[in-house]
Order: C-alpha cells, then structure tokens, then sequence
C-alpha cells in the first residue's frame, strides 16, 4: 500500500484509534495531519517524525466549529498544498448531561438533556461534515481523492447507547450519499465499523461478556482496524466507494 507523496488528515488523532491510524498512514508515506481538541497529539506528529517518516504536522481544534475547520484546511494547503485522504476519526462516546451517570431505571432517553444530545451530534456528525466539506474542496480539482468516515458496529447494530449509535449510523448514510455525489469527480467514500476494540472508548463496557460472543474469541487492538484504513486510503481500493469494513471478530455477521 503505497501513499508516497499523498497528504492525509486524521481527525482525532491523539490516541485511541486516531494515532494508530496516522502513524500507521505515514508508515506508508503519507504525510499527516494530525487533528485533535487535546493537547496531545503534539505527541502523536512527534512519534511519526521521530519515526523518520514523512512530515507531520498537529492541529489542536475542535471539529464542530466549522471555521476553525476551515483555518485548519487553510493551514495544510500552505504546508502541503494538498489534500489526498481524509480520515473522520474524531468522535465522542459520552457527554455531560447524556443521562448515563444518573441512578435512575429510566429509559436513557427520557434521561439525556438537550446539551448531552447536542455534543455528541456537533461532533460526530456535524464534524466529519465540516471535514469533508473541506477536503472535497481540494480533491474535487485534482479529480481524486480518499474519505473514510469511521463508523462502528453500534452503527450497524443499535448494540450501543442512543445518542452515539445515532450518529454512527447517520455516518453511514452520509457515506453512501456522499460517494454517489463525489463518484463523478474521482473521489471515493467509505466507513470503517470497528467492532469492540482495546481503546479507552470501552471504559465501562462489559468485555468480557462480548469476548465470549466473538467468534474469534478476543478483543481487537487498533492494528486491526489500520489494515482496513490503509487499504481504503490508498489505491488498492480504487474501485471500491460507498461500502463499509468491518473489523468485529466475526460478533456482527452483515
């Protein structure tokens, strides 16, 4: 999977599934981008230029506001002066005020506040618009161009809580239509759906429980869900858009 020469910007990027994903996008010659509201995905462009790989360069914004989407956007086409792949990585799984800390029996819905719903719409959601919006407007005149949403299994399944589910899912159908519009113009659309993966996004969920229903009997690693990011980022892909992978251990069969 080569991507010498290409320049990749990873929502998200300070850890979980995001500084994989970068890291393991420069390891094959990218060069990256590196989004995240934290401070800490300085860390992230250190390792990949610790690494001797290709530049890196970190962006601390948050990507449910569309301007500093756009003054970041602005930024790597004075750094790079293109964009080759876009990776909406950046997400969220709890907000204040969701309902979820409340002892209460209640349905969680009847539980979530407006803001708790919000949140998790601005980011997930409103996010990778903001995103692609921005990276189509340079792929679409170099007539290519990769975006890979990252979805979930809560997605697919509606094994999840409301809010979160919601917007995977909504990732999903934002990557078919968007597809069908970009096709004309080179650039493909797709979503990766990880299944229960060994990232801080599980804190709180019942693992083991889940491991007994996967049929390869584990719990997947980011390394897992890299492979199928690398392989939509780059040209091996070419005449895949609009489908989703994914990496569950065989505990969603679609």
């Amino acid at each position: 999977m080569n991507l010498q020469g290409q320049v990749a910007v990873v929502t998200g990027a300070s850890g979980g599934l995001g500084s994989p994903i970068a890291k393991a996008l420069a390891a094959h010659g990218a060069s990256v981008a590196c989004q995240d509201i934290a401070d800490g995905v300085e860390a992230t462009a250190e390792a990949i230029g610790a690494a001797g790989g290709p530049q890196a360069a970190a962006y601390v914004c948050d990507v449910s506001d569309s301007a500093a989407v756009d003054a970041m956007f602005a930024d790597v086409d004075r750094r790079w002066g293109r964009v080759d792949v876009l990776v909406n990585n950046a997400g969220v799984g709890r907000t204040p005020g969701d309902g979820r800390d409340e002892a209460d029996d209640a349905p969680l819905i009847t539980r979530m506040t407006d803001s708790g719903w919000q949140r998790i719409i601005d980011v997930n959601l409103n996010g990778a618009f903001y995103c692609a919006r921005a990276a189509v407007r340079r792929m679409a005149p170099a007539g290519r161009g990769s975006v890979i949403n990252m979805s979930s299994i809560s997605g697919l399944t509606g094994i999840g809580v409301i809010h979160y589910s919601t917007t995977k899912a909504g990732l999903l159908g934002f990557t078919r239509q968007l597809a069908a519009d970009l096709g004309p113009f080179g650039i493909r659309v797709n979503a990766v759906c990880p299944g229960v993966i060994d990232t801080p996004m599980i804190e709180g969920v019942d693992v083991e429980r889940l491991r007994a229903m996967t049929p390869l009997g584990r719990i997947g690693v980011p390394d897992d869900v890299t492979g199928a990011v690398l392989y939509l980022a780059s040209d091996d892909s070419s005449f895949t858009t609009g489908q989703w992978l994914s990496p569950n251990g065989g505990i969603f069969m679609g």
